[in-house]
């Protein structure tokens, strides 16, 4: 099977200690992996794969979003 990279991750943490994997898609999505803290059956998933638009940087730094 051929495979294609599409973004590098990097592993962040929440506010309650929970990991993700964020990184670029392109100039303006970004994508996230996202553990599924409330799976309550085999079924459910185990992550969750998002895509959203990249926060707007403004003067200072800080994002817009």
């Amino acid at each position: 099977m051929k495979v294609v990279k599409l973004a590098g991750l990097w592993e962040k943490k929440d506010k309650q200690g929970n990991p993700s994997l964020i990184g670029d898609l392109n100039k303006i999505s970004k994508v996230v992996v996202m553990k599924n803290t409330s799976k309550n059956k085999d079924k459910d998933p185990d992550y969750f794969l998002c895509i959203g638009p990249k926060s707007k940087k403004v003067k200072g730094g800080k994002s817009s979003h």
